[in-house]
């Protein structure tokens, strides 16, 4: 028997009261991608999976790690800073992402699967620097972020515009939306098939049937290479920011490691490192979370400037009810 509709409707009461939302159950084929770390990082959102301590030093969270000396000087507040910086120079400046055009982009293609599409939320949302496009598209827009440093920039930068705090795996809002985003590849913070299984049902149950996802996954395991060092470097006149990343791979797990420096006059420099892990999920275990969560019309697109695709799916709408006829029955 087919549950989709229990299903739909254990979503809808708990988006209403509260509850606990329903949890997951326990692609084409991958061109091997030669791509250096450098276009990785672009796909790659720099601090979404962290909060820090009120100490300085060593700071662990989810598959995030942050290494920063405990004498270098800097408040928890200045260096929650720099995280923000470090991420919009390094995406805005070093890497030339057009969050414009990706934007529009992203707006068509929802609205080609939901004509009437009007409201938006952007999961893992970072600084907001999409967001600041969609509001311009959609009548209600909404983020939600776990980085507090990030969640704040995008606080500042999106005067009016809702951004929440939380964990993509088990988030509750009071409401749907016409379309969920997860981009720059932040699914890949999920550590096991059973959190992308948890990640992507919580995402669906915050659509409205006949609703749009749209994820922008992580590498495969073909799709993944490790080894070579990598160097951004990026300024704006006060500031100049150099990262470097090498890379690592241990079965379906993928690590960066990113050396920061952060040059500003009248402060000097500061140093931190971090620690990404991430999963190198395959085609098909995205296409099944998709499917569990009661999605339908999976389709793969072109991504931005390589060979790894995005993900679209639509949440099914509901059958409308049919009374039974109750006049006479049929002359034979």
């Amino acid at each position: 028997m087919d549950d989709r509709g229990d299903r739909d409707g254990l979503r809808d009461a708990e988006l209403v009261t509260g509850g606990d939302l329903a949890a997951g159950g326990t692609g084409p084929g991958g061109h091997r991608v030669l791509l250096s770390i450098w276009e990785r990082l672009v796909e790659l959102d720099v601090a979404r999976r962290y909060h820090l301590s009120p100490a300085a030093g060593h700071v662990v969270h989810h598959a995030m790690t942050i290494n920063r000396p405990a004498d270098e000087g800097t408040t928890n507040v200045a260096h929650n800073q720099d995280l923000a910086s470090a991420y919009e120079l390094i995406y805005t400046v070093a890497a030339g992402k057009d969050y414009q055009r990706e934007a529009y982009d992203i707006t068509d293609l929802i609205r080609q699967r939901n004509p009437t599409a009007d409201s938006l939320l952007d999961v893992a949302c970072g600084t907001g620097l999409h967001l600041s496009h969609f509001r311009h598209s959609f009548a209600h827009v909404e983020g939600l972020e776990l980085a507090e440093p990030m969640r704040k920039a995008a606080i500042d930068r999106l005067d009016g515009i809702t951004v929440h705090a939380g964990d993509m795996r088990d988030f509750r809002l009071t409401r749907r939306f016409s379309a969920v985003t997860c981009l720059f590849s932040s699914i890949g913070y999920a550590r096991s098939v059973e959190e992308l299984n948890q990640t992507v049902d919580c995402l669906a149950a915050h659509l409205e049937p006949g609703g749009v996802l749209l994820l922008e996954p992580w590498f495969t395991p073909n799709q993944w290479i490790s080894g070579p060092v990598d160097t951004g470097t990026a300024a704006d006149g006060r500031r100049h920011l150099t990262r470097m990343c090498v890379s690592h791979q241990n079965g379906t797990t993928s690590t960066l490691t990113m050396h920061y420096l952060l040059g500003e006059t009248g402060t000097g420099i500061r140093h931190w490192s971090e620690e990404h892990t991430l999963t190198l999920f395959t085609d098909e275990q995205y296409r099944q979370a998709i499917r569990q969560a009661g999605l339908h019309d999976v389709q793969w697109l072109p991504g931005w400037g390589d060979l790894r695709p995005r993900i679209s799916a639509v949440k099914r709408r509901r059958a409308r009810f049919t009374a039974p006829h109750s006049g006479p029955a049929p002359r034979p």
